[in-house]
């Protein structure tokens, strides 16, 4: 009987224990709903923005500038309109101050000229028929950035077409032929894993662009390329 009696005062305990967690949670959930509609969420909780999270918490030295919370949000200002404008017309100015700056290449050897930033770094060998450019920062002497590689004649290795696929495009009035692996979908040059290549046509012969990595001013400098 007194058996009978523990197993019902145990039963009468777990009960009330779990009537009383349940009322705990819905208060708790009552009170966290009531403290969002007066706004007197903690502070965690209750930043959604960049500026209040600069009320609370440190600013990063940072443009624009950054904030983080304890509890992992992570905000960042919005620029202005003015600020927007402003930054766009500095990187427009620094573009264009660089591209004044760019230096001019002849080798009248193969009859090519082109046009190049002025940090650019121009190497040649072979007799002047291979020019080996490297980007700033690059110290190699053997692995160039980008690499033109003349070749008399007009013909094209039909082993090299078969593994590329074509795409044609006109430059300074050249014929230009920009090379896709046909098993990786990326632009390849002669197989030694490039990524961009292009083969201008000129009157005595074919120059290969090659380039290892791209650069902003890539393309800018393959239209300057001049092959007679």
């Amino acid at each position: 009987m007194r058996g009978f009696q523990r197993s019902i005062t145990h039963s009468f305990t777990i009960v009330a224990i779990l009537i009383i967690a349940t009322a705990l949670s819905a208060g708790y959930f009552a009170f966290y709903i009531d403290a969002k509609k007066a706004g007197k969420l903690p502070v965690t909780e209750s930043i959604n923005s960049f500026e209040d999270c600069a009320k609370h918490y440190p600013v990063m030295e940072s443009y624009p500038e950054q904030c983080n919370t304890p509890n992992g949000k992570h905000f960042t200002r919005e620029l202005t309109a003015e600020e927007k404008q402003r930054q766009m017309f500095q990187q427009t100015t620094l573009a264009n101050d660089k591209a004044a700056s760019w230096e001019t290449y002849s080798n009248p050897t193969i009859n090519l000229n082109f046009r190049y930033p002025a940090d650019w770094r121009v190497e040649e060998e072979y007799d002047k028929t291979q020019i080996n450019i490297f980007y700033p920062g690059n110290v190699s002497q053997f692995f160039p950035d980008i690499a033109l590689s003349y070749a008399p004649g007009e013909a094209i290795d039909q082993d090299y077409s078969m593994m590329s696929e074509p795409e044609e495009q006109v430059i300074n009035g050249k014929k230009a032929v920009l090379r896709k692996d046909k098993e990786t979908g990326l632009p390849r040059a002669g197989g030694h894993g490039f990524i961009q290549s292009a083969d201008l046509y000129g009157t005595k012969g074919i120059l290969y662009v090659s380039a290892s990595r791209e650069d902003p001013y890539f393309s800018k400098f393959l239209q300057t390329v001049i092959l007679k």
